[in-house]
């Protein structure tokens, strides 16, 4: 198997994942409505205990020795990322007035795996308010991924001033909240949205995006190696920055039923090609940053 196959069947697991979250939290606010009994870590006045191994609330998280990778599932409001000065991952969340949330989320850290997982609530809780989480990650820390999963929260990784953060994988995948990702430097990027849109700046050596309505507007500040980007009706715009290494004509796999392929370099359009876009009405756009 390609690895760019590799890629789509982890983009469509991450995606059936955040579908599959939906589907719990729905089903919770169903039985809760239903008069059900509250699950077992909800006291009758609404109040619950978190899950097993897991602490609720605000907290700073002392890096590990070989800390891998960390898991954020959320699902309404609003995730970011951004880098700070401070030696551990400091973890916040507050609703969008900035006012105190009244049911905190939980995370845990995996040891057996070096992982870091946080969750906008215990499994079978019901939430009803749209919370803001901020995570903010030493400029210096080393992670392998970096994994985002959310149903109708938006996203936004911002390592703009990034120093020596050294990052393998980032993982992002959404139902209907909008991907804001800048100057995210990675091996491996993947930003999936089923109806939201997808922007930002990335430098990586394998691509993965795709929006089923939403519109892909990324710059390449380097270009790379395998790119594959699809959507149904939204457009697709790559603006590339980095031209040393752009091969003139640039070949490209275009796939559509109705969409057109433009760009302002020369391009060959064959198959297999390492670059590949797929739209049934959207329109491709690759351009030069003047």
């Amino acid at each position: 198997m390609g690895s760019a196959e590799t890629v789509t069947r982890r983009i469509a697991m991450k995606k059936l994942g955040a579908l599959l979250l939906a589907g719990a939290v729905a089903g919770a606010a169903v039985l809760a409505g239903c008069g059900a009994p509250p699950a077992d870590n909800t006291a009758a006045d609404g109040s619950y205990t978190p899950d097993a191994g897991y602490t609720a609330g605000n907290g700073d998280v002392v890096q590990l020795n070989g800390f891998r990778s960390i898991d954020i599932k959320w699902v309404s409001g609003q995730v970011n990322m951004e880098l700070y000065d401070g030696e551990g991952i400091s973890l916040t969340e507050t609703l969008a007035d900035g006012s105190p949330v009244g049911q905190a989320m939980e995370w845990r850290v995996d040891e057996d795996d070096s992982t870091l997982d946080v969750r906008s609530q215990p499994k079978l809780v019901s939430l009803a308010e749209e919370k803001i989480l901020t995570v903010q990650l030493p400029r210096s820390m080393v992670l392998y991924e970096l994994d985002i999963e959310t149903v109708s929260a938006g996203v936004s990784v911002d390592l703009t001033d990034e120093d020596t953060l050294s990052l393998s994988e980032l993982d992002v995948t959404s139902v209907s909240g909008a991907i804001s990702v800048y100057a995210a430097n990675a091996g491996e990027i993947a930003l999936s949205t089923t109806s939201g849109a997808i922007e930002g700046s990335v430098r990586t050596q394998k691509l993965e995006t795709d929006s089923v309505s939403g519109s892909i507007d990324l710059t390449l500040d380097t270009l790379p190696t395998e790119l594959d980007a699809e959507t149904t009706d939204g457009n697709i715009v790559m603006q590339l920055r980095d031209l040393s290494t752009l091969p003139s004509p640039l070949p490209v796999e275009f796939k559509t039923t109705s969409g057109k392929l433009s760009s302002d370099v020369t391009l060959t359009t064959v198959q297999d090609a390492a670059w590949e876009f797929q739209t049934v009405s959207g329109n491709v756009n690759l351009c030069t940053i003047k």
